[in-house]
């Protein structure tokens, strides 16, 4: 028995269909594993980045709890005895010079600066060209205004990581 044309156009598409449908479906998988792939990929990412800000962060404030504890002595200190000695200022010049180059914001940077150019003024005897107080006032202002610029500057960095890691969160619930 001869089979209609109908047929015979049927046993001719239906395997070209077929393969058709089979590439088709092959093509959209694999775009959607890589789309897949991307998001996980993008998440690592941003979780390698929440990573190392929380340790820079975490550095920076154990950095800056020390530079506190510095200024807040010296500031007592000289508010004390108003006098200072050669180990008054040690521990704010090893921060100074050392691992406060590595965390310090802009801010934090121009108090650090002026609090060491009154600690100069002050072992060099002399006053401020603007100010007419005696050097260890304006050092014990320069030291209480770095304790308020490291609280600033810590919130900051506080509230930049709680917004960040909103922003994940909000994207892996997505």
């Amino acid at each position: 028995m001869a089979k209609s044309r109908t047929e015979l156009t049927i046993d001719v598409l239906g395997p070209i269909i077929t393969a058709i449908g089979l590439v088709v479906t092959v093509v959209l998988f694999n775009k959607e594993q890589k789309q897949i792939s991307e998001r996980e990929l993008s998440a690592q990412i941003q979780q390698e980045m929440l990573y190392s800000m929380r340790t820079d962060w975490e550095k920076q404030k154990a950095v800056y709890s020390r530079l506190s504890e510095a200024a807040g002595q010296i500031s007592s200190e000289l508010y004390r005895t108003k006098v200072y000695s050669d180990g008054t200022f040690e521990d704010f010049y090893d921060l100074f010079f050392g691992s406060m180059v590595l965390v310090e914001d802009g801010q934090v940077r121009d108090a650090v600066n002026l609090l060491h150019l009154d600690i100069k003024r002050l072992k060099e005897g002399k006053k401020s060209v603007l100010q007419h107080e005696p050097p260890i006032v304006q050092v014990i202002r320069s030291a209480n205004f770095v304790i308020e610029t490291l609280r600033t500057s810590s919130d900051k960095y506080r509230d930049e990581i709680s917004i960040y890691q909103q922003h994940l969160l909000d994207e892996t619930t997505d």
